[in-house]
């Protein structure tokens, strides 16, 4: 679905800004660790939070994940980063993949998710194909080193350029049926960035999300990496060119939600 943001929802996407994918670096200041991750549950039930780095957190102070908008629908699923402590007197030096660990967020003031658009496929889909290009708008740059795929979500660090007064889109699109090189485990994107500004002078550097359809994993090889060619424009002459490339395990293309009980005992 194309999802049309405005300058306001922008600022609240900037918190991320030049922020590195490594879930768990710690910030030396105050011994917190830095999560990005996929959140599950509600308010009402609980959150479950399973971070790029495949540790389950739980928040105990989810009353901080309320302002997240949406996130009162319990089937509403969202891409959140913060940073956390682990509760306890002890900070463990590193976080085990696998293993689950009650936290306490620390990162107050900061905006702690985003909504995360699923990749389009316009394989006989002559609306999405026509809609995706309506007004295009040049990128600047798409960052290799900060983007990155885990459990299902490709996750762009853009750099583009647009206008306060004017919404966009930013959506991220393929077709199913010639995009994807099984041979080689090659999977081509296109980044369409909309806009109706005639003048773009505010520049802004920050993360999108997109879920990867269910069935792509099916359609690759086990035993080899995953590639992902992002292309879009960079110019004004409508020419989609290859922008950035993103390598990830064959695991990482399909979501894993938690089966289990949403508070840790």
């Amino acid at each position: 679905m194309k999802k049309i943001l405005s300058a306001t929802s922008l600022g609240l996407l900037l918190s991320a800004l030049l922020i590195l994918p490594s879930c768990f670096e710690t910030d030396e200041s105050n011994k917190a660790f830095r999560c990005f991750g996929t959140l599950y549950g509600s308010f009402a039930s609980g959150y479950t939070v399973l971070s790029d780095d495949g540790v389950f957190l739980y928040p105990t102070n989810e009353s901080i994940l309320k302002a997240v908008p949406d996130l009162a629908n319990a089937n509403n699923i969202r891409r959140v980063f913060f940073w956390f402590n682990v509760v306890g007197d002890n900070q463990p030096a590193q976080l085990v993949r696998g293993q689950a660990y009650d936290i306490n967020i620390v990162a107050n003031g900061q905006n702690y998710g985003s909504s995360a658009d699923d990749l389009i496929d316009i394989y006989d889909n002559t609306a999405a194909s026509d809609t995706l290009w309506a007004h295009p708008q040049p990128l600047v740059s798409v960052s290799e080193g900060q983007s990155w795929v885990a459990n299902g979500y490709i996750n762009l660090c853009t750099y583009f350029m647009y206008s306060y007064t004017s919404p966009f889109s930013m959506d991220l699109a393929y077709n199913s049926s010639c995009d994807i090189d099984t041979e080689n485990n090659i999977v081509t994107v296109t980044l369409c960035y909309n806009s109706t500004a005639t003048s773009a002078t505010n520049s802004a550097y920050t993360y999108f999300h997109y879920r990867l359809p269910d069935d792509l994993q099916g359609k690759l090889k086990v035993d080899k990496k995953v590639t992902f060619k992002i292309r879009g424009m960079l110019d004004t002459t409508n020419t989609q060119k290859d922008i950035a490339t993103i390598q990830c395990a064959y695991a990482d293309v399909k979501e894993t939600r938690p089966t289990f009980q949403l508070f840790s005992e």
